[in-house]
């Protein structure tokens, strides 16, 4: 049964005990409309309620980098992965904080263990790119564009990632 909590003036998060929600559920403070600084409150929440619930871990590592907060998003996406170490998802937001704090090494080793965890995760393909784009790694930015591209990316993504391949000198 859901926990029931009162939540004046925003929205709750109400989980199961050992309910795991799936991908789109993943993001739901986010995607309804709610803050950073809820979010992180509405996972915290839920890792009291169960400290083994690493998507929590995860989805308060997005809010805490909404919030500007990188060394903390790093350190609960590296939980997440303590508990699942198969979850690319985790493993490419922990790159994206790692990204934020300059760790670029850290960054592309976990958005390429993101990619040999789940060969079809776009965004993380896109991400690794931009970071070799960066670093003038040209013929690794291009695949890696090239393989985004792949996936289908929503419109304007697809423009982005064109706009960059056609930079590099090359076609989409």
């Amino acid at each position: 049964r859901a926990q029931q909590r009162p939540c004046p003036g925003r929205r709750c998060l109400h989980l199961r005990r050992g309910r795991q929600p799936d991908r789109a559920e993943r993001r739901l403070p986010r995607q309804r409309g709610g803050t950073a600084r809820g979010a992180v409150d509405d996972f915290s929440k839920a890792i009291e309620i169960d400290s083994r619930f690493a998507d929590a871990f995860v989805n308060r590592c997005v809010a805490y980098e909404d919030e500007g907060k990188p060394d903390l998003a790093v350190k609960d996406c590296t939980a997440a992965i303590a508990l699942n170490p198969t979850d690319a998802i985790a493993y490419n937001d922990r790159g994206v904080a790692y990204e934020k704090t300059g760790n670029i090494d850290g960054a592309l080793a976990d958005y390429s263990k993101a990619i040999e965890l789940d060969p079809s995760y776009r965004d993380a393909f896109a991400n690794r790119a931009v970071l070799y784009d960066h670093k003038g790694e040209k013929e690794r930015a291009i695949a890696d564009y090239r393989a985004a591209l792949s996936k289908n990316p929503a419109l304007s993504d697809r423009r982005d990632i064109e706009t960059a391949l056609e930079r590099l000198g090359t076609k989409p």
